[in-house]
């Protein structure tokens, strides 16, 4: 089961948190590509030969959840960048009408 965690940090810790996020996302990469290929070899042989096929789709099937738990990730990330666009434009608009209030 996956939850989604909401937490605020400063401002100044956005860079450095997203960049430990990006860095574990990659090294995640990096090992979902060290699965690819025993599964194809698991999938070629299962085609083959007919057998062990359950083994293949299980293998398939850790492959992708592999590859959805990066999403997820990314994901995230990409929601935290969105969140963090949208304060700025906030705060942009915000001293804008400060401006004109003023003026």
């Amino acid at each position: 089961m996956k939850i989604k965690i909401l937490e605020t940090i400063d401002l100044q810790e956005l860079s450095s948190r997203l960049n430990e996020r990006m860095a574990a996302i990659k090294n995640e990469i990096v090992t979902t590509l060290t699965l690819c290929e025993p599964v194809n070899t698991s999938v070629i042989s299962a085609s083959d030969t007919g057998q062990n096929l359950q083994n293949a789709v299980r293998s398939v099937e850790a492959l992708r959840q592999n590859l959805y738990n990066v999403d997820l990730k990314l994901q995230d990330i990409q929601n935290i960048l969105a969140g963090y666009e949208d304060a700025i434009n906030s705060e942009q608009v915000e001293e804008q009408e400060n401006d004109s209030q003023v003026g």
